[in-house]
């Protein structure tokens, strides 16, 4: 079981950064993982001098095959699970045709 605790309970202060730099050192945190846009505003430099690696998602768009027509991107999952069921989490995980999974 997790536990899930809000940065609110923390009583960490200080700017954008400097608050996500404090919570990764109250958590002993060696890696803080961002999304793509966090490039943005993200000073990785801050967090390297503190012993912390910024690592930001490269995720691709799944490509699958939908049931009308040419691929239409960022639909909702259940577009992937109508068309896919079973086989919908190895196609998110990139495992989909891999040898031993689903063809």
């Amino acid at each position: 079981m997790r536990n899930i605790i809000r940065s609110s309970t923390l009583d960490v202060k200080g700017d954008r950064v400097g608050r996500l730099i404090k919570i990764c050192k109250f958590f002993w945190v060696d890696t803080f993982y961002e999304g793509a846009s966090g490039k943005n505003y993200i000073d990785e430099k801050a967090f390297l001098i503190h012993g912390i690696k910024v690592e930001f998602q490269k995720c691709q768009h799944p490509v699958y095959n939908q049931l009308h027509g040419d691929f239409i991107p960022y639909l909702s999952v259940i577009d992937l699970l109508f068309n896919h069921g079973k086989e919908s989490l190895e196609i998110l995980t990139g495992k989909y045709g891999e040898e031993g999974g689903l063809p």
